[in-house]
């Protein structure tokens, strides 16, 4: 390390430095992120990501006796009351040991399936309620620290599978495992335009820059700046897609022409996964809300024949509106280490976009906003005094 990082550093661990420039940093979080405020001086943004379920089943504790509870290899928790009139069994730990990352006053939501169907929720014991599988509920530390039970009726097994706690209050889609491990997970930080610039487009699938993961639940608007009266717009995955391609829950039967394994443009397409809307798509924009996370590598826009013109201006942002349009700038890469922490990303200003590689998991970007203009212009300053 040189001598000036060696005085930067100390800069950034001067308490009086260090809590002026976090307090103007704005921290947020989501399976993926789109901030509008990125201020125009490039500074590093501090991303850690985190898992997307926050129930970690290795912390179930046995609990033995003429009922129990264990988890099983595959995941699945097995509550035993064969020999047992109760119902309830204690698992031997309480939320807070099973999900430590949850914090008072904030909402979650459980899921998962019970082969029971009317056993289907933990029951907390110092909260004195059960939390029923699909449902939210917001933290206490009452609740946090009340031993949790599961159920199964009286001289039955029960096995409960796929348990999730997520931040929030939507109940998500599919299964995501509890990671505690981030090594490799990589992240792609761009602007707000995620599609790579075309000179035109016409009947051929175009290869995007960069891999476009897009997130269930998710909604992304593409717009043009084309005069089209009728037109089909479709997207290409990989083949690890194939089984989970994205349906748009919001478009009527009509607008969706196909989800399938390309079959008709093998040649172009190379038998990707595509999803098609049909070609009585009008106006400049489509919004799009992925049902599955989709790893988007091609997107074709098709119109007939006397209607292909040259368009300069095609855009592919996160949210359900169309703004102006702004140039694909290239994407950052990094990988995260083993706790989650993503070194080497730069802000990108006004609009950034940062998306995880992997569905299981959750971003979460501190940076400086334009608000923090005056308080960043003061951090640089005292870094180059202490340099000088």
């Amino acid at each position: 390390m040189t001598v000036a990082e060696k005085l930067i550093t100390i800069a950034d661990n001067t308490p009086l430095v260090a809590n002026a420039v976090n307090a103007a940093r704005t921290t947020v979080s989501g399976p993926v992120i789109r901030v509008d405020d990125v201020l125009a001086s490039e500074h590093p943004v501090k991303v850690q990501l985190r898992s997307k379920n926050l129930f970690n089943i290795m912390q179930l504790r046995y609990n033995t006796g003429t009922s129990y509870v264990n988890r099983l290899d595959n995941g699945d928790i097995r509550v035993d009351c064969t020999t047992s009139t109760s119902t309830g069994v204690a698992c031997g730990s309480t939320l807070t040991e099973l999900a430590p990352a949850l914090r008072a006053g904030e909402t979650y939501t459980i899921s998962g399936t019970s082969d029971i169907e009317t056993r289907a929720y933990i029951y907390l014991q110092e909260y004195g309620r059960s939390w029923s599988f699909g449902t939210s509920l917001t933290m206490t530390d009452t609740i946090l620290n009340s031993k949790v039970f599961f159920y199964s009726n009286a001289g039955q097994i029960n096995y409960v599978h796929d348990l999730m706690i997520v931040h929030g209050t939507a109940t998500p889609d599919a299964f995501s495992p509890y990671m505690d491990d981030f090594s490799g997970v990589s992240v792609a930080a761009q602007g707000k335009n995620l599609l790579s610039a075309m000179s035109k487009w016409n009947a051929l699938p175009q290869e995007n820059a960069q891999p476009i993961f897009m997130k269930a639940g998710q909604k992304y608007t593409f717009s043009h700046n084309g005069e089209y009266t009728a037109w089909r717009l479709m997207f290409y995955g990989t083949e690890a897609d194939g089984s989970a391609l994205p349906i748009d829950p919001d478009i009527t039967a009509s607008q969706l022409s196909g989800v399938y394994i390309d079959s008709t443009y093998a040649t172009n397409s190379g038998n990707r996964p595509r999803i098609q809307y049909a070609a009585n798509l009008t106006g400049s924009h489509h919004v799009i809300r992925c049902k599955k996370d989709f790893t988007v590598t091609a997107i074709q826009l098709w119109v007939t024949g006397e209607e292909i013109t040259p368009c300069t201006q095609f855009q592919l942002e996160l949210g359900a509106a169309a703004t102006a349009y702004t140039p694909y700038e290239p994407a950052q890469i990094a990988e995260a280490d083993e706790t989650g922490k993503v070194r080497g990303l730069q802000s990108m200003s006004p609009t950034m976009t940062l998306t995880p590689a992997d569905p299981a998991v959750t971003v979460e970007c501190g940076y400086f906003p334009q608000s923090a203009a005056a308080t960043y212009e003061s951090y640089q300053k005292l870094k180059a005094a202490m340099i000088l």
